[in-house]
């Protein structure tokens, strides 16, 4: 590839962010499956209080800070391997009354009912993200008008070429 840039400045990154829009287009249109496979989950295992326990505290200041928290540990943290925890270490310590919030929400059946869910909701999202991708006819399409737009010749590709 650096060769290919080096030859057709740019073009890597025209490449990239040519794909990266059709992976958005196709996560923007897929997006709703996943909506409605989770909020499924959702509903079939919390009832209407734990919903609303739920929501409210997700909705709230110390719940948006809480999932902050999570998501940074999350990014932060190597991939589990098989057979180890996935325990999230939190990059910082919440506040006293963010952990107080949370405390106060661990208490609830809604809590105790989503940890119970994680591995339901992980196999959703993980079914979701495979199929929230461009099929290979879209995304060989947005190669070719990039290529095209670059001038570049398939004896530019080593292995078009036989090259390899």
């Amino acid at each position: 590839m650096h060769a290919l840039d080096v030859k057709h400045p740019g073009l890597v990154d025209a490449m990239v962010a040519a794909l990266l829009l059709e992976y958005r287009r196709a996560r923007d249109t897929a997006l709703p499956r996943l909506w409605a496979r989770t909020g499924a989950a959702y509903a079939g295992r919390l009832n209407a209080v734990e919903l609303r326990q739920a929501v409210a505290f997700f909705d709230s200041p110390a719940g948006h800070r809480i999932v902050e928290l999570t998501i940074q540990g999350i990014v932060a943290a190597p991939p589990p391997e098989n057979g180890t925890s996935n325990t999230v270490i939190y990059p910082a310590e919440p506040t006293r009354e963010d952990a107080i919030a949370q405390a106060t929400f661990e208490a609830t059946s809604a809590s105790r009912k989503l940890a119970a869910m994680r591995t339901e909701v992980a196999a959703i999202n993980d079914d979701w993200s495979t199929k929230a991708a461009p099929d290979q006819a879209t995304a060989s399409a947005a190669m070719s008008k990039i290529i095209a737009r670059f001038g570049v010749s398939a004896s530019d590709f080593p292995q078009a070429a036989g090259h390899r």
